[in-house]
């Protein structure tokens, strides 16, 4: 019996130390989330997947090259809620200075108040994290901008936005743990 608990134990361990760069962007988020009811949901092109919970409505977009996936729970009222979006975009996405300027550039164009830009890893790639805000219509929305690149010549673009102030980490949090869900399909 102690052979076989002390297996488990170390294959939790394997499995832990196997993941523990999927998220390292986010640490400096202290999130603890509850456990809810949840559903896989493939993007249009079956390249990607997320676990996102039963309630929330999904929208799917496509065109030749790119697959979008937008998810929200629909059920709150919009200063209660948050949207995801995660988009596979075609073409190679360097994470230097010049790529960093243009996101910074395109995000400001929208309207976009950059407020923090952070380096990291996400599913084991080297990853880019924007936090940002804005005014909408007299509602402030906030933001987290996740950019990461795949070996196969894709990047990810995922936006998180938090509509109001009321529990925004929570949110942040909730959302976070959906990104966190991200199941890549090579």
């Amino acid at each position: 019996m102690n052979l076989l608990k002390f297996s488990f134990i170390l294959m939790a361990l394997m499995l832990c130390a196997g993941c523990s760069n999927n998220g390292e962007i986010f640490k400096d988020y202290n999130c603890k989330t509850s456990a809810v009811q949840t559903k896989q949901i493939k993007d249009a092109y079956l390249k990607f997947s997320l676990e996102v919970p039963i309630n929330w409505k999904t929208e799917l977009y496509m065109d030749q090259s790119t697959s979008i996936f937008a998810t929200a729970d629909t059920t709150k009222q919009l200063s209660e809620t948050f949207l995801i979006k995660t988009s596979l975009i075609p073409g190679l996405l360097r994470l230097n200075q010049a790529t960093s300027d243009t996101i910074k550039s395109e995000l400001t164009k929208n309207q976009w108040h950059i407020n923090r830009i952070k380096k990291g890893l996400f599913k084991n790639a080297e990853a880019l994290l924007i936090t940002s805000q804005k005014q909408q219509s007299n509602i402030k929305i906030e933001g987290l901008h996740l950019y990461f690149s795949l070996e196969n010549e894709h990047y990810f673009e995922i936006e998180i936005q938090c509509f109001g102030d009321k529990n925004s980490d929570e949110r942040f949090c909730q959302a976070i743990k959906v990104i966190n869900s991200l199941i890549i399909n090579e």
